[in-house]
């Protein structure tokens, strides 16, 4: 018993058993093996219990030195019978374990022995092949330590994870004096092995032969190193928490058939550049004094930028800088359907759906399967770094807005809240972005009040201010279409009024008498 002692003492593998109701003496000691890295060993007239530590371990004012000695190399010339080999399944390699103990706590946190878990992980064997959960959860009541309960994780983690091979080989009786927790090594010329290094797990004996399991021994693994353990205290919710301020938002005009029945409507994209950043509460400002909510957004709405050009032609194009979202792929006939609608910005505004979203790298897709031009936007041409918005719902919409709107400028502000939704910030704690609105999607000229000049009807109407005086009055245009496609060139003719008017694309003139 003493070098089990020393080594418990040593690696720091304390409990305080609390013997509450009768159990069996076998019970006993292999709760006490289970939970101190050791095993029993029914050694001639006694039992001894010795650690499997295969490397010194030092603390507590004491040193447990192991004896890795090799007792036996042996060969095919002694097996009386094939080696039996079992390899484990690569499902029953965990990477997770769990210990459950009684945590007394610190004199600074008192947890009265309360029911606690401990944890042990493998990052590494995760990130490769998935978190694969230990179904037993080990029973340790006997510990009130947390550090001591993640000792005990670990040591089952690793012998999880490294020891994958177990075997059974009978031998002749001059083997006898072999007993659990020797170390030997196994040359099996059948299975090309040589001089494997097992340690030996249980023996039986019979009719002048022995039999022999072992598992294979990597150097190492039963000796654990110490991770410090914070005490575990139960999750406490800081629904005060901070949400920080939102990163800089996409503010854009939408389709105008969507803002009926002017054809003018803000969007506004956010997202939150703090982990406990829940969403925010969109105000608007029409005269950069009086603010009113327009909409809320949950969670980070999905939006970066261009990586590289695209042109009017294009059937794909790269979008990076969206963070931690995701945009997920669809069916053509999604994409047909505009299920998938994007905006692109810049001078010469897009809004597209797509089929399919490759990631390439942190927060960068490739994008392709297009479906350019929606609602008359045309398919144009695109500079690098242009915005890009996932249209998905999370965009906080203003309504329809008044023509009058056409050319003012607006402001906008976001009030970020926490994941808890709660802790909102103030409109003076928010910061104020500015946008001019072009009413380019609905085809309004800026400067001239009423109808839209829509490139996807066949006639229009409109009123304009005339020149000078208090109240000059206006003057009514009515033209129709004489030719051109949608998008492209097109040119009116004046059916009422005075006016002259063409145009290419969003580029447009009027000229017309007093």
């Amino acid at each position: 018993m003493g070098q089990w002692v020393n080594y418990v003492r040593a690696a720091g593998l304390l409990s305080s058993p609390a013997l509450t109701t009768q159990i069996k003496a076998s019970e006993l000691l292999k709760r006490a093996c289970d939970l101190t890295n050791s095993i029993a060993v029914n050694s001639y007239d006694r039992i001894r219990i010795r650690p499997l530590a295969d490397v010194e371990v030092t603390g507590n004012g004491a040193t447990y030195t192991p004896d890795n000695t090799i007792q036996f190399d042996l060969n095919d010339d002694w097996y009386l019978g094939p080696v039996q080999w079992n390899r484990k399944q690569a499902s029953d390699r965990y990477n997770h374990v769990r210990v459950e103990f009684k945590d007394r706590g610190t004199p600074e946190r008192q947890n009265y022995y309360s029911g606690a878990i401990a944890e042990a992980f493998d990052d590494a064997d995760i990130a490769l092949h998935g978190k694969r959960t230990s179904p037993d959860t080990i029973s340790a009541p006997w510990v009130c330590d947390a550090s001591v309960a993640r000792l005990i994780a670990q040591i089952e983690l690793q012998r999880s994870l490294n020891i994958n091979a177990t075997g059974s080989v009978t031998l002749p009786f001059a083997f006898c004096m072999l007993e659990p927790g020797d170390l030997v090594t196994i040359t099996d010329t059948r299975m090309g092995i040589n001089k494997l290094p097992v340690r030996v797990t249980s023996t039986t004996g019979s009719g002048g032969r022995v039999t022999i399991e072992f598992e294979e021994w990597p150097l190492g693994v039963a000796s654990p190193a110490v991770y410090s353990v914070e005490v575990p205290g139960g999750f406490l919710h800081n629904y005060n928490a901070a949400p920080g301020n939102v990163d800089t938002p996409i503010i854009f005009e939408g389709p105008a058939q969507l803002a009926s029945p002017t054809g003018v409507e803000v969007f506004v994209a956010a997202r939150g550049i703090n982990q406990e950043w829940g969403g925010c509460h969109v105000w608007v400002s029409y005269d950069g004094t009086e603010y009113k909510q327009i909409g809320t957004i949950f969670g980070d709405s999905r939006y970066g930028r261009l990586n590289g050009a695209m042109s009017s032609g294009a059937t794909s194009f790269n979008v990076d800088g969206l963070l931690d979202s995701v945009l997920l792929n669809g069916s053509a006939a999604d994409a047909t359907a505009l299920e998938t609608l994007c905006y692109i910005g810049g001078s010469t505004p897009e809004f597209l759906a797509y089929q399919t979203a490759t990631l390439t790298g942190s927060g960068s897709y490739t994008i392709s399967g297009l479906v350019r031009g929606a609602y008359q936007s045309g398919a144009n041409s695109h500079a690098d770094n242009t915005p890009f918005v996932r249209m998905d719902g999370t965009p906080a919409r203003s309504g329809p807005l008044d023509a009058s709107m056409v050319g003012k400028t607006i402001y906008v502000k976001c009030l970020s809240f926490n994941i808890y939704n709660r802790a909102t910030q103030s409109l003076a704690d928010a910061t104020a972005y500015a946008y001019t609105i072009t009413g380019k999607p609905a085809g309004y000229l800026p400067g001239i009040s009423g109808k839209a000049l829509a490139l996807d009807t066949d006639s229009f109407t409109f009123q304009y201010p005339k020149a000078g005086g208090v109240n000059p009055g206006t003057i009514t245009i009515t033209a129709t279409r004489k030719g051109g496609l949608v998008g492209g060139a097109v040119s009116w003719s004046v059916v009422a009024g005075s006016a002259t008017l063409a145009g290419s694309g969003d580029t447009r003139t009027l000229t017309a008498g007093n």
